[in-house]
C-alpha cells in the first residue's frame, strides 16, 4: 500500500507542476508587451506594427528612441546637417531587432547634402561588404545591402531623405536571402512613405 501511494503522490505532483508551469507560461504570454502605436520615424512618417508583421519580421514589443543628442549627419564641427532625423530600435518577437536611423534634408534643393550623406554612410560600410543594389532591386533612388545569415543591413536614398535599417535575427537563418528579403520588404514600405 506504501508504495502506491508513494506512486500516486509523484504522479499527483508531476500533474500539479505541469499544470503550473503551462499556468506560468501563459501569464507570461498574456504579459508579454506588445508595441501597438506607430513607431515615427521623421515628422509626418510612421510605421505601424502591422508594417513590420507584414515584412514577415514578427511582431513589435517594444521600441527604443535615440535622444536628443543623436546626430545623423555633422558637419566636420560636429553640428548636425540634417533638418530632421531619428533613430529607433524595434524589438521583435524571439529576440530580432530593427534599427533604424534617417535624416531629411529639406532645405537642400540640389540634394548636395542628402547625396554626402548618402555617399558616407555607403563608404562607412563598403568594407563589410556592402553591395549597391540595380534594376528592379533598387529602393528609392538609390539603396544598397548587406545580408549574412543573423543580419541584414539596407542603406537607402527617398527624395529628401536618407535612411539605414538594420535586422538583427537572435539566431542564423538558413541562408542569407531571408533576413535580406524581411529587411527590403520594411524598406520599401518606408521609402514608399517618404
Amino acid at each position: 500500500m506504501n508504495r502506491k501511494r508513494m506512486r500516486t503522490t509523484v504522479i499527483l505532483l508531476v500533474v500539479l507542476s505541469l499544470l503550473s508551469g503551462g499556468l506560468i507560461t501563459l501569464v507570461m504570454a498574456l504579459r508579454t508587451p506588445v508595441l501597438e502605436e506607430p513607431v515615427t520615424v521623421l515628422p509626418g512618417v510612421t510605421l505601424t506594427p502591422q508594417d513590420f508583421t507584414n515584412a514577415g519580421l514578427g511582431t513589435p514589443r517594444s521600441i527604443q528612441y535615440a535622444g536628443s543628442s543623436f546626430v545623423f549627419y555633422a558637419d566636420a564641427n560636429g553640428a548636425e546637417l540634417a533638418d530632421a532625423r531619428s533613430g529607433f530600435t524595434v524589438e521583435l518577437d524571439g529576440g530580432a531587432s530593427v534599427t533604424v536611423l534617417c535624416g531629411r534634408f529639406a532645405d537642400d534643393a540640389t540634394h548636395t547634402l542628402r547625396d554626402k550623406a548618402y555617399a558616407w554612410y555607403r563608404s562607412e560600410a563598403v568594407s563589410t561588404g556592402l553591395v549597391d543594389d540595380t534594376g528592379a532591386s533598387v529602393i528609392g533612388d538609390a539603396s544598397a545591402h548587406y545580408a549574412s545569415t543573423d543580419v541584414a543591413a539596407v542603406l537607402v536614398r527617398r527624395n529628401d531623405a536618407v535612411f539605414t535599417l538594420l535586422y538583427s535575427l537572435s539566431s542564423a537563418a538558413q541562408d542569407a536571402a531571408t533576413p535580406l528579403a524581411r529587411a527590403q520588404a520594411l524598406a520599401r514600405t518606408l521609402a514608399s512613405r517618404l
